[in-house]
């Protein structure tokens, strides 16, 4: 593509711009070691950690937080599960004629909590029995 000056003169735009330093003509060495700096450059602001990989590290711990969280719930869940699933185990056997002791060492559960538990039934009571 050429365009006309104010002079006259055609001038091509597709020509690149040179580099040509204001005092002396630099060394095929000197371009080198510049050449070289710039790609040091260039390479070492590809390894540093870029949004991206910010952004992606990030979003991967609060994942890993969420499923800790998540976890914490369901083992609570479980454990309130297993709390009921013993406690009409004792009721039952109580019921059924076993002692306190007998009861709650397999258990694992206080003599108190099974005074407590039989004072206080929940799974067995008069009513749910007389069928």
């Amino acid at each position: 593509m050429t365009s006309n000056t104010s002079q006259g003169r055609t001038k091509s735009s597709a020509e690149p711009p040179t580099f040509v330093p204001e005092h002396s003509n630099p060394t095929i060495e000197q371009l080198a070691e510049a050449l070289s700096t710039i790609a040091q450059k260039l390479a070492d602001a590809g390894t540093s950690p870029s949004a991206d990989t910010v952004a992606s590290s990030e979003l991967q711990r609060l994942d890993e937080e969420m499923r800790i969280k998540r976890t914490l719930v369901q083992l609570k869940e479980t454990r309130t599960e297993l709390l009921h699933i013993e406690r009409a185990l004792a009721e039952l056997a109580l019921r059924n004629g076993f002692t306190l002791r007998q009861v709650g060492v397999p258990l694992g559960v206080s003599l108190s909590t099974l005074s407590k538990w039989k004072a206080n039934q929940r799974f067995f009571t008069d009513e749910s029995t007389s069928v």
